[in-house]
């Protein structure tokens, strides 16, 4: 096979490829860590996507909490809502139908929930099949990146210190913090006053609760 043979297949699949439609998922707000909300899942499709098209989008590889059973959902088609969208849900995997046609070149966009956030900030990467029909088929995949995320807060209840008195030593501090989720080998992280000396720290940290 000849050097111009190869360049003219490898430019053949390019420009197939860039004929693939384009896929985004985002939370909606708010998009704290470990708590409920809505998916915006956006596809722009380059051809006519008749009723019976189907989306298979997988959440498998994330640490996204997808329910098993029907999904609450709507849907628009270049911005117009339109009814009839249907969305259910089994093993971090959805089955969403618009039931609805779309014309080339439109922006298609689910909302879809509700979906219970990572419990950590790590990006989280999606896939998606299009059928369009018996035999035709577009796969995509998105990163949703960390920064979409927010923090879980961590409430201070109390600090306590055993001693008072200015100069004192051997003076025992005690914090006292709730946390929403404990994940395994927690860290936390004090900065202790360059005015209060630390000689010999040391330190002991306790869980208590439900």
């Amino acid at each position: 096979m000849s050097v111009r043979v190869v360049l003219l297949i490898v430019l053949l699949l390019q420009a197939a490829l860039s004929q693939m439609g384009s896929l985004q998922v985002t939370p909606n707000s708010p998009s704290t860590l470990f708590t409920n909300t809505t998916y915006l899942v956006s596809y722009y499709t380059l051809y006519n996507l008749p009723a019976s098209a189907t989306f298979f989008l997988d959440f498998s590889s994330t640490y996204i909490g997808v329910p098993n059973g029907p999904l609450n959902i709507s849907s628009t088609i270049g911005a117009v809502s339109i009814s009839g969208a249907t969305g259910s849900c089994s093993a971090s995997k959805c089955t969403l139908r618009l039931n609805n046609n779309a014309a080339a070149n439109s922006n298609i966009q689910f909302n879809i929930g509700n979906l219970l956030n990572p419990p950590f900030l790590l990006q989280q990467t999606t896939s998606l099949k299009v059928t369009f029909n018996s035999t035709y088929s577009e796969s995509s995949s998105w990163i949703i990146n960390s920064i979409l995320y927010s923090p879980l807060p961590m409430g201070i209840n109390a600090m306590k210190q055993s001693d008072y008195g200015v100069g004192n030593t051997d003076v025992t501090y005690s914090f006292n913090f709730t946390v929403p989720m404990t994940p395994s080998n927690p860290q936390l992280s004090i900065t202790i006053p360059s005015q209060v000396g630390i000689g010999n720290l040391q330190t002991a940290l306790s869980f208590y609760g439900s």
